[in-house]
């Protein structure tokens, strides 16, 4: 008998396998060579039952000794919401002296000095050969950074993974002899010492280490950390010069515009699919350092729920960036608008679906394929919707010029209190935009 109606149908596409720390026994019922992520590379998802695959807190020399002269710290999206303290700051000790990558959603990074940090990579990085990648947290969303590190592991590069409990789960195929893994805690007191001892003062080897680094290595960092600066920002004056002002706004511009206008202090919450991987090529150029991601399987569900989530945590006001579809997904989520105490500014980067599937090779097929079954955008006014909702206020940007408003709205948005608002503590700003990036 046939059956009709609605179907979902999850398509697997390529990228990394990242089941995350907190899932120590993924590679119990996970086949990893069945997790085909891309054209040579698959998931490396490794046992943990013996010392051998981690640094033990006795291992200083070790560490220093796979490390090498010439290491880059890459700092992937968090594993959660949280924040360690005593961890942001042994990275900033460790960032002010090895050349660091710096993805969306990376923790400590307000805690950097932002001259000392390579912001995501909208460019490739330079094919400098290091002796070693310290890699914390998850995969990095940007393609160029990810392209980098499988080149690394192609150059016999040593790769140490740094996690809560010192797994090692890569995706990039490095020889189990290239790769160990570290805890936070192991490597947290080795650098400002153990908590009980009241000489809280870094290991003597690690700080001989850090001293007899490359000086010219790191400098060949922040050199390239300069150039891809200075290139994002010629891109973005020069099309503010040239684009028609009643034109369409491209992703990127407004993106670029967003992250300028909140104040530092403000955290930004990102969704999932495009919108990270469109903020971390912009980061180089913006620099804020609050940036939230939730880097994983959850897909676009949930994000308007996340967002009021961290709102409440935090006591203070919050932007969200999403895509439209994004917040289609979890517009029910508006109902509990009320219950947000303080400002809650959602930016809806409104480019007609899901954009992400056009930088796949599924773009390849029929147009019409590729819009009925993987783009699907919607045909929903956003505004009507906004409206439905008790406490919810809307404002609309549907062309570049007004863009330059954005600003003041804000600013606007963030400093009004729930008391003083007209309508409630939550606002939808759709920036309307043409679903193109700088290139």
């Amino acid at each position: 008998m046939e059956q009709q109606g609605p179907v979902h149908v999850n398509i697997g596409f390529d990228k990394p396998f990242e089941p995350t720390s907190w899932n120590s026994n993924a590679h119990d019922f996970v086949d990893s060579s069945e997790l085909s992520i891309g054209p040579s590379i698959q998931a490396n998802v490794l046992s943990h039952d013996g010392p051998s695959q981690g640094f033990q807190a006795d291992e200083v020399t070790s560490f220093t000794s796979f490390a090498g002269e010439r290491p880059v710290l890459v700092l992937g999206p968090t594993q959660g919401f949280h924040e360690d303290e005593l961890l942001s700051q042994a990275l900033s000790l460790l960032a002010s002296q090895i050349p660091t990558l710096c993805e969306t959603g990376a923790r400590m990074v307000a805690s950097v000095n932002p001259s000392k940090v390579l912001y995501g990579c909208s460019e490739k990085p330079p094919q400098a050969t290091p002796s070693s990648i310290l890699w914390f947290d998850r995969a990095p969303y940007s393609p160029a950074l990810l392209s980098w590190m499988e080149w690394c592991q192609a150059q016999g590069v040593h790769m140490i993974q740094c996690s809560w409990n010192g797994e090692i789960c890569e995706p990039f195929g490095f020889d189990t002899s290239a790769i160990k893994g570290i805890s936070f805690a192991t490597l947290t007191s080795w650098i400002l010492g153990h908590e009980e001892e009241q000489d809280k003062t870094m290991h003597p080897s690690l700080h001989t280490w850090l001293e007899t680094l490359s000086t010219d290595w790191y400098h060949q960092w922040e050199a390239e950390n300069h150039t891809v600066t200075s290139l994002l920002n010629q891109r973005v004056e020069s099309h503010a010069l040239e684009a028609d002002a009643s034109g369409s706004t491209m992703d990127s511009e407004a993106i670029h515009q967003v992250l300028q206008a909140v104040p530092h202090d403000i955290p930004v919450m990102v969704g999932n699919s495009m919108v990270p991987r469109d903020i971390t090529a912009m980061q180089p150029a913006t620099k804020h350092p609050w940036i939230i991601a939730q880097r994983g399987v959850a897909g676009i569900d949930g994000n308007l729920s996340t967002a009021m989530g961290l709102s409440l945590a935090f006591q203070k006001p919050l932007v969200c960036m999403v895509g439209d579809l994004t917040m289609l997904h979890d517009m029910t989520a508006l109902l509990s608008a009320r219950i947000c105490s303080y400002p809650l500014v959602i930016v809806v980067i409104n480019n007609g679906g899901g954009k992400i599937f056009d930088t796949l090779p599924i773009a390849q097929q029929d147009s019409d394929v590729l819009k009925t079954y993987f783009t699907t955008p919607q045909s929903v006014n956003l505004e009507t919707f906004a409206h439905a909702f008790d406490a919810v206020e809307y404002v609309g940007i549907q062309e570049r010029r007004e863009l330059a408003s954005l600003p003041t709205t804000l600013n606007r948005l963030l400093t009004t209190t729930k008391d003083e608002a007209t309508v409630g503590g939550v606002t939808v700003v759709d920036i309307q935009t043409d679903g193109t990036r700088f290139s």
